[in-house]
């Protein structure tokens, strides 16, 4: 019986070779709006044939000040949900949640609805290296101004 490309694709079992299964902790550099950022962030994910569902929360730091006014020391802290497919030891995910920041100067709440769009290699059983897109818009401001922030971030984390 001859199989065809999309079948292998998506087959159930699959013959991928990695285990995305596990908890996981790491850190993140990149930039949003024009800022330098780092972070953190700390997972848990499932891997079921191909399909590796999760959870991951993180937090993140401005180092400079952005082009739409936000200040450098600015963090966020956020939830969010991942889907990924597994591609032996290349992982393509979605994963979408909110997070929420508070000014320091008047403590103004601000919430976002978080959307992220990444790409991990699996360099050995425990270590991954990935990039990563991030958008987050306000939907809550409590000193009214709406933003939108977006950037990318260089990833590395450890799976136990």
């Amino acid at each position: 019986m001859k199989t065809t490309a999309l079948a292998a694709l998506i087959s159930w079992p699959s013959f991928a070779t990695a285990e995305w299964t596990g908890l996981y902790v790491g850190g993140e550099v990149g930039g949003i709006d024009s800022a330098p950022i780092a972070g953190a962030f700390a997972g848990f994910q499932y891997q079921i044939g191909r399909v590796v569902p999760g959870i991951e929360i993180g937090y993140d730091t401005l180092l400079g000040d952005t082009s739409n006014g936000a200040e450098a020391g600015l963090d966020f802290t956020g939830i969010s949900f991942r889907l990924g497919w597994d591609f032996d030891d290349i992982m393509p995910y979605v994963g979408y949640g909110g997070s929420y920041s508070v000014t320091e100067e008047d403590d103004d709440l601000d919430l976002q609805a978080l959307f992220k769009l990444g790409l991990d290699y699996r360099y050995s059983d425990n270590v991954t290296i990935g990039l990563q897109y991030k958008s987050q818009i306000t939907i809550f401001d409590t000193s009214s101004d709406d933003a939108l922030a977006q950037g990318i971030s260089l990833r590395a984390s450890y799976a136990f």
